[in-house]
């Protein structure tokens, strides 16, 4: 999918660099045998590659997309760049919902592994909203 915008670009180029440096860590934790951290690692490469496609799905959305509010989104922001703004803030809430929940109930059963894991995934999406949210606004978009 083509990306028109230099916000996009700028945004798919993080992701990728991303993406790229956990590749890298998962190499060198591997051959330094810490598992329990490449497993961690490979749960950001995995945050980094699902919320970069999101956001090329948020471009170009289906009309018969039924994540959180989409719908709604696209019928109020028809072909504007908040339509895109929105959408993938909506996937950023929508998704990680689940891993939410997983969360406070591994916190329940006294889950350390499952904890640690909901929370890297979770402070991932933190992280990668704020970006987005940053360079949305630098680059004149929604706020």
């Amino acid at each position: 999918m083509k990306v028109e915008n230099d916000f996009g670009k700028q945004f798919l180029r993080m992701l990728d660099q991303k993406a790229g440096l956990s590749r890298e860590r998962i190499e060198h934790l591997t051959n330094r045998q810490e598992f329990h951290e490449v497993v961690l690692e490979r749960i950001r490469l995995n945050m980094y590659t699902l919320f970069r496609t999101m956001f090329l799905n948020s471009l170009n959305p289906n009309p018969r997309i039924r994540i959180g509010s989409a719908r709604e989104i696209m019928q109020q922001y028809p072909e504007s760049p908040e339509r895109c703004y929105y959408l993938f803030l909506n996937a950023l809430e929508f998704i990680p919902a689940s891993w939410k929940q997983s969360l406070a109930q591994a916190r329940e059963h006294d889950d350390a592994e499952t904890i640690v894991k909901e929370e890297t995934k979770l402070a991932v999406v933190d992280e990668i909203r704020r970006v987005f949210q940053n360079m949305f606004s630098v680059s004149g978009g929604a706020s």
